[in-house]
């Protein structure tokens, strides 16, 4: 795998307020309902029908119990440039689309992409945040990586998070569910590990939570570690409620790039 250079990337986007007429009830169709938890969660469509019914259930049942939601997509472009470093800046989704049209359009050698659409929900007396990753570009090597969800004022609830992940393997879709043991809760934020199996398309990972709600509002980091070079140890990780990833004893800067999106509320 190259060496590249790790570039951390923090940044705040402004919010989108959904409001409560807009989120899925019992008088929408099927297909509706799939098109409103797939624009909210952020989950692709595909992803959706592979999911077992109370996985889905559980996310439309949170749509229609919800006051408003607050949701925004952040598109992550990585450049591996000539000289080998790793750049990660902010982009479009029109910046996207031009990469994916026109490969030759940049005078690098590589480009890869990941989307991160994070999401709050505001249920009245709690709230439900999340986080979806979609990498745009194939995967091609076996990585161990690591996604986190941070809030900047309130506190999780204690053993409410669940997600998944969902790749394509030789034209197979296969989603794996996460359980308990695979999170690690820190009060103001949950991290969770995870292999990223080589030669892979359509990589995609989703987590979410309950927190206890602070003051009248709150702001979401979903963050998302992925490993640039091989390290003979796994590592424990920890996240900020500014969104950053660590590793006691272990700079994380020299194995792991980061990637951030949020987005914030008001109640």
């Amino acid at each position: 795998m190259k060496k590249l250079l790790s570039i951390v990337l923090s940044f705040s986007l402004i919010f989108g307020l959904v409001p409560v007429t807009a989120l899925a009830t019992s008088l929408d169709s099927p297909d509706d309902v799939k098109q409103q938890i797939s624009d909210v969660y952020g989950i692709p469509i595909s992803v959706l029908d592979t999911l077992d019914q109370d996985t889905f259930d559980g996310l439309s049942n949170n749509l229609s119990e919800a006051i408003s939601v607050s949701s925004e997509d952040t598109y992550i472009k990585i450049t591996s440039t000539e000289s080998g470093e790793n750049l990660i800046t902010e982009s479009t989704y029109q910046e996207y689309l031009f990469s994916s049209i026109s490969p030759y359009a940049s005078d690098t050698r590589e480009n890869s992409w990941m989307r991160i659409h994070t999401t709050i929900l505001d249920k009245g007396s709690y709230a439900q945040v999340s986080a979806a990753y979609t990498w745009l570009t194939d995967n091609v090597f076996a990585t161990h990586d690591v996604i986190g969800l941070s809030i900047v004022q309130g506190t999780f609830m204690s053993r409410t998070a669940s997600g998944f992940r969902s790749y394509n393997n030789l034209g197979t879709i296969r989603t794996i569910y996460f359980t308990e043991n695979d999170f690690v809760e820190q009060g103001h934020g949950i991290t969770c590990t995870f292999p990223l199996e080589a030669i892979t398309k359509n990589n995609f990972l989703f987590m979410q939570a309950d927190i206890h709600k602070e003051a009248h509002s709150e702001g979401l980091n979903g963050s998302y570690g992925h490993q640039r070079i091989s390290i003979s140890f796994a590592p424990d990780f920890s996240i900020d409620r500014s969104g950053n990833l660590s590793c006691a004893g272990f700079s994380i800067g020299m194995a792991y790039d980061q990637y951030s999106g949020y987005v914030d509320i008001a109640w």
